[in-house]
């Protein structure tokens, strides 16, 4: 029979294999850099690009970019997430919704965000609300399916306890549903979260001349790689920022979600 190792030591191996392995890909960037292996003129050493991202965050404009990629972010996530929430909610609990919405959502949701752009352009015009529509667009119907399905998995056991404390009409609905439904939300809100980033970095690449997206663009355009690549560092450090920061709030408003998990793995 092979030992398992402790639950500890195995813990920490997984908490470090992500950055060893980050760790390994920069080290053979370089290697392959400086040996020639990979054009530097295209692919410049990882070691060159922090004093070329130290000098764009001295000039401030690493930090504008920034701060307008973060505005738009925000923006489009609350545009999407704010009515989705409620959408889902009623396509869980009535099935008259569901049955009404379901068919154009099924049409809908495979369209790719950057296809409606146009469209919400003839709306609202050229400017910033076409791009904060645009990004939220799929990230809502990914926190509204995901609500939905929250909805619809709530185990019966916990409604008929609810019921049987006195859980009835909003009761119900506040103490029970709505708890009930948390993580099946929280994921949609993890994944509408990482699209509409992706969605405001590519809208920003094509329609917008601030923000990270335009940098990288930009950059690219007039042949300053180093530039190019500091700011798709920075898109990548800020998706698993908000990405992990989320989970974070949602192991902080949902403690028994993680007393069950750890429950079920000592198991």
């Amino acid at each position: 029979m092979i030992a398992r190792p402790p639950r500890r030591l195995a813990r920490q191996r997984e908490q470090w294999l992500p950055v060893a392995s980050v760790t390994v890909a920069l080290l053979l960037w370089e290697l392959f850099a400086r040996t020639g292996v990979l054009r530097a003129s295209f692919f410049p050493p990882p070691s060159t690009l922090v004093a070329n991202f130290l000098g764009l965050l001295r000039g401030g404009s690493l930090l504008q970019h920034l701060t307008v990629t973060l505005g738009r972010l925000v923006a489009a996530f609350l545009l999407a997430a704010l009515p989705a929430v409620p959408v889902g909610l009623a396509m869980g609990i009535s099935r008259p919704v569901q049955g009404a919405l379901d068919p154009l959502i099924m049409i809908l949701y495979p369209i790719p965000s950057l296809a409606f752009m146009p469209m919400v352009m003839l709306v609202a015009g050229i400017g910033e609300a076409s791009l904060l529509i645009t990004a939220a667009v799929t990230p809502f119907f990914l926190i509204a399916i995901n609500t939905a399905a929250g909805v619809a998995h709530l185990d019966r056991a916990l409604l008929e306890a609810g019921e049987n404390y006195g859980a009835t009409g909003w009761k119900r609905f506040l103490k029970v549903i709505i708890p009930g439904t948390l993580p099946h939300m929280f994921t949609g809100f993890r994944l509408g979260l990482g699209i509409a980033l992706i969605v405001v970095i590519a809208v920003e690449m094509i329609a917008a001349k601030t923000g990270l997206g335009a940098l990288v663009w930009l950059s690219w355009q007039i042949f300053r790689v180093e530039d190019m690549y500091c700011g798709l560092a920075v898109i990548g450090a800020l998706g698993v920022l908000v990405t992990y920061g989320l989970q974070g709030l949602g192991d902080r408003l949902m403690p028994w979600q993680h007393d069950l998990l750890r429950q079920k793995g000592a198991a």
